[in-house]
């Protein structure tokens, strides 16, 4: 009888706009055991920026310490350990916000990051680590920028009671001008 135990970690489905400064892509930690310390690589599809100096930690990780390097081309690892006893409980939760940006030359559509050599520790150090379950997509999007809408008459219209009224509309404009 083999007992499978899922341990792995996953980007939540998002949304991400072309040139907008940085959005917060969480990562998740699903768990069935207490961990420790994580340690994994991250490779981000080009044009996909991470500002490597403001990952942020949730409380989860409150008592542990977090470093992330660059590992060459768009990839990372990052080490998420704790000195004390401290562990993260099982659950399905955000341990990490990744500030991403995208560049303009990325096309609307789905990306999947790939996080690859995943060690989860447990409160016996062991590496429990399991095959990913569900795998998280971000989906970008080109023009994000809500169309303006303006009325063409007042915004308060009195009517008197079966009186006929012909609305005197409104314009819309997107980023294209249209």
């Amino acid at each position: 009888v083999n007992i499978f135990s899922p341990n792995y970690l996953k980007i939540l489905d998002s949304s991400i706009c072309v040139d907008q400064q940085v959005n917060n892509i969480s990562l998740n930690l699903f768990s069935n055991d207490a961990i420790r310390a994580i340690q994994f690589d991250i490779n981000f599809p080009n044009g996909f920026v991470l500002d490597n100096s403001n990952v942020t930690g949730s409380t989860l990780l409150d008592g542990f310490e977090i470093t992330s390097s660059s590992i060459g081309g768009n990839s990372y690892r990052f080490i998420i350990y704790s000195v004390s006893n401290s562990n993260i409980q099982a659950g399905d939760n955000t341990i990490l916000n990744l500030p991403i940006s995208v560049e303009s030359s990325v096309d609307s559509g789905s990306y999947i990051f790939n996080i690859s050599n995943v060690t989860l520790s447990n409160i016996d150090n062991q590496n429990i680590a399991s095959e990913v379950l569900e795998i998280g997509t971000l989906t970008v999007f080109q023009d994000c920028t809500a169309p303006v809408i303006a009325l063409t008459g007042d915004s308060t219209v009195t009517i008197e009671l079966g009186a006929t009224y012909t609305d005197e509309g409104a314009t819309a404009t997107d980023e294209s001008g249209n």
